[in-house]
């Protein structure tokens, strides 16, 4: 019986093997980020820096909620217990080009804005149930980010003078599309959307 046990572990490593073998193959895409869109995204990354000088942390709070409301943004929700709102929820904010900022508003408690503000990730998606990918909320979705060290730091700069090639790899494959995090990426795997703004 154990025999059987180490050759079903065997087995499923060696298939999980050959569909990474497989993905390596398979044409993909990936994004480049203009400097205007970066440009964009480090200033409102400095509007909120300044924000969170403000040591009272609720009315901080209130100020960069009421600046990234002020501007335009493709997507704006909240992700936490379907069907019903708390004020731990989680916001976000997305950039047309898939850019995402969350207000980590569980953090309050940290008395620290910092931690409640996140930085930008490179790329936000949402899985349905049979995990098949999406780049529009709907309610019920799992918020998927990704992002890779490189963009992190592109934030902590004053200003950018070349565009930005990712490394995340977009799949477009027979059972859907398959988004792989650049190598050695941060990934963030949120609540899910429970109400779209």
């Amino acid at each position: 019986m154990e025999n059987n046990f180490f050759n079903i572990i065997a087995e499923q490593a060696k298939r999980k093997q050959e569909a990474a073998d497989r993905l390596e193959r398979s044409p993909y895409s990936t994004d480049s980020y203009s400097v205007e869109s970066l440009s964009r995204m480090i200033d409102i990354r400095e509007k909120l820096n300044h924000i969170s000088d403000n040591p009272n942390i609720h009315v901080a709070l209130e100020e960069a909620k009421e600046y990234l409301n002020s501007l335009s943004w493709k997507h704006r929700f909240t992700s936490g217990d379907v069907g019903r709102f708390t004020e731990r929820d989680s916001l976000y904010f997305v950039t047309p080009e898939n850019f995402s900022i969350r207000l980590k508003t569980s953090n309050v408690q940290t008395n620290n804005i910092r931690k409640v503000i996140q930085p930008f990730m490179e790329k936000i998606f949402f899985e349905d149930k049979n995990n098949v990918v999406y780049f529009e909320p709907q309610i019920g979705f799992t918020v998927q980010e990704y992002t890779s060290k490189e963009f992190l730091l592109l934030q902590e700069m004053g200003a950018v003078k070349t565009p930005f090639q990712s490394n995340i790899r977009q799949y477009k494959l027979p059972t859907g599309l398959h988004i792989q995090n650049a190598p050695n990426g941060l990934e963030h795997t949120g609540s899910r959307v429970n109400s779209i703004i």
